[in-house]
């Protein structure tokens, strides 16, 4: 399985948010932890919401729920995914 972030956004996302998480990602994907003798691979998905790009009203909580959706649509597309657009 590819350790390659892969990414989901459109124009109008958040650029410098998800920018930041998918080089997060990249950086973690790369990087090799040891614990002892044995290397450990680390991969990073995560759900983006950002306003006024979604639409949501000023509701806290449609905004988690909305990231919350997306990390999971992301983890099914396989590891190391950002996804911030539906």
């Amino acid at each position: 399985m590819s350790t390659t972030p892969t990414a989901t956004t459109s124009a109008t996302s958040s650029g410098k948010t998800f920018q930041a998480s998918f080089a997060t990602s990249e950086v973690v994907a790369h990087h090799h932890f040891r614990s002892g003798e044995i290397e450990i691979k680390i991969t990073i998905s995560g759900g983006i919401a950002s306003q006024p790009e979604d639409k949501l009203e000023a509701d806290p909580e449609a905004m988690i729920k909305l990231a919350d959706q997306r990390l999971y649509a992301a983890k099914r597309n396989g590891r190391n995914n950002v996804i911030s657009t539906g």
